[in-house]
């Protein structure tokens, strides 16, 4: 229900639109926008560099992003959930930001420890009061996974949490060899700065200073929300209902009966 209710507010090219919602006896829909090209994720598998991008085009990715989370962060909406498998790219080649399970709307503060280990921020993994810092320091891990393979506090001997819980407290991000980018390398040591006092994005100036960084230098961002900028890779589809940029699964079809308490809780869902 919060999910639906965020969705319902929210109007920006860079984040997946809820259209409609729905009910019957047993189950409530949503009605969402198609977005066909797949997960970000499976753009970074799939590349031909093994796992990861060049900067250029880690720079177009997470300017769609900081766009979408700045248009949040007005709406007093903290993310909570950034991660490649949670931004889906659609026909055009831009991205589209999703499962809004997480999110919150956020006045101040907010004591709730959700999201992805390896995302998950210093003051979220000591349970310590956050806002939308969590969300600058998850754009951090975003860009240095893109352009290096693997996220800078991974585990690689066996995803263990606490590993990756002591990681994120006391170690450092180290770019593999391969990277050579020094505004990149600049702007991720201030997203990922453990202090969320001192972390880019979280002074006066917001997102903006983000977008000041000059890593985002050549970024039109009017022309970028238009979407009128080249991207680097545009999902091939043979149709309207093409959905092979996805990997296949099984769906279930059992569905648990519903038993109505009377409370009306599920009423601004229309009946089938």
């Amino acid at each position: 229900m919060n999910e639906k209710e965020l969705l319902w507010r929210l109007d920006h090219p860079f984040i997946i639109r809820l259209y409609d919602t729905y009910k019957d006896r047993d189950r409530l829909y949503m009605l969402l926008e198609v977005v066909q090209g797949g997960e970000l994720f499976a753009r970074l598998q799939n590349s031909p560099t093994l796992g990861r991008i060049s900067s250029s085009e880690a720079r177009f990715y997470s300017s769609c992003v900081l766009d979408a989370l700045e248009y949040l962060h007005s709406q007093s909406i903290v993310y909570r959930d950034l991660k490649p498998e949670n931004l889906l790219i659609d026909s055009g080649g831009f991205l589209k930001m999703v499962d809004f399970g997480f999110a919150k709307v956020v006045k101040d503060r907010t004591y709730t420890v959700c999201g992805t280990p390896e995302y998950l921020s210093p003051e979220l993994v000591l349970g310590k009061a956050h806002g939308i810092g969590v969300d600058y320091w998850a754009l951090g891990i975003l860009l240095f996974e893109q352009v290096s393979g693997y996220s800078p506090f991974a585990d690689p001997k066996g995803n263990d949490q606490m590993v990756i819980c002591r990681q994120i407290l006391k170690a450092e991000p180290e770019f593999p060899q391969h990277v050579k980018d020094r505004d990149l390398k600049d702007l991720v040591g201030k997203l990922l700065t453990k202090d969320a006092t001192r972390r880019l994005g979280c002074t006066l100036g917001g997102a903006g200073e983000v977008k000041a960084h000059p890593f985002f230098r050549h970024v039109d961002w009017a022309a970028l929300r238009s979407k009128n900028v080249p991207v680097p890779w545009t999902p091939t589809l043979k149709s309207a209902l093409d959905t092979s940029n996805f990997d296949p699964y099984d769906e279930k079809d059992d569905v648990t009966l519903y038993q109505d308490d009377g409370s009306g809780w599920d009423a601004s869902f229309t009946s089938l």
